[in-house]
């Protein structure tokens, strides 16, 4: 584990190293769908791109401050003293609203690219499901920058991995549960059977989100109850990430059961040769 490479004396962030890694594979994932789906235009893609670049960036913000909601108003309410030097308070709330949660990204992320889609008059299902794949796939190697700077580690744990230069200082000097690894190894199971899925087009146009949807939130769902940290917040028994987890899965699982009872079919009984 190493928080920081030293690049020619330069100290470098491997968790923001992995981020980089995660983006230029994304790119060149995207790069290689793109030259196999001719209805996908070039130019679109890459403003829908930059688009949900800032959307993940806002939105995975939001969300970590939402989960230090408590601690902003207190410092919101008491200006004078967490204010007498602007900068330190300044500092305090960036320190609150700094840090990043997966699912603020994934939805600021979805709603700047159906924004963007939108306004612009694209076939919002057929980038979509040209897109999703590269959400576990980022998230791999987000994960692996976790494990690499010590953040969202695991519960003390007899077989694992002991952390010495954690950015978290709680983390160091026990035996941990090396939890970032395993779920990026999940992330890249899911990001397989998605590229499978749409590659062979197994599933209907603009449904290929269903099964990030039906797989993912269970296994973070799982893999909370296995975490060593509290900063991502608790409401009540389950944590944010949890109760997200839940809100995801049954709202997919309710478009599924109305869609059944409509009639529709989310599966493809035949590999179509092209998506119309």
């Amino acid at each position: 584990m190493c928080s920081y490479i030293n690049f020619f004396g330069y100290p470098l962030s491997s968790y923001g190293l992995m981020v980089a890694l995660g983006v230029i594979t994304c790119v060149i994932y995207a790069f290689i769908q793109y030259r196999k789906q001719s209805e996908v235009k070039d130019y679109a893609l890459i403003f829908c791109t930059l688009w949900i670049g800032l959307g993940i960036f806002v939105g995975s913000h939001i969300l970590y401050g939402i989960t230090n909601i408590s601690k902003i108003i207190q410092v919101l309410s008491d200006i004078p003293r967490y204010f007498a030097d602007f900068s330190v308070g300044i500092s305090i709330l960036g320190t609150l609203i700094g840090g990043m949660v997966f699912y603020g990204g994934l939805i600021g992320g979805a709603i700047a690219a159906v924004l963007y889609l939108k306004l612009t008059k694209k076939d919002v299902a057929l980038y979509c499901d040209f897109l999703v794949p590269c959400i576990p796939l980022f998230h791999f190697f987000g994960r692996i920058g976790c494990f690499l700077g010590g953040c969202c580690y695991g519960m003390e744990f007899p077989i694992g991995f002991t952390y010495t230069d954690s950015i978290v200082a709680e983390a160091n000097g026990v035996c941990r549960l090396p939890l970032p690894l395993i779920e990026a190894f999940f992330n890249i199971l899911i990001f397989i059977l998605l590229v499978a899925c749409y590659n062979k087009h197994k599933i209907k146009k603009g449904h290929l989100i269903l099964v990030y949807c039906f797989t993912y939130p269970i296994v973070r769902f799982i893999d909370e109850f296995f975490r060593g940290d509290a900063i991502r917040g608790f409401w009540g028994p389950f944590s944010t990430s949890q109760w997200i987890s839940l809100v995801i899965f049954s709202v997919a699982l309710i478009y599924v059961i109305i869609g059944k009872i409509k009639g529709i079919n989310f599966i493809n009984k035949k590999p179509e040769a092209v998506i119309e």
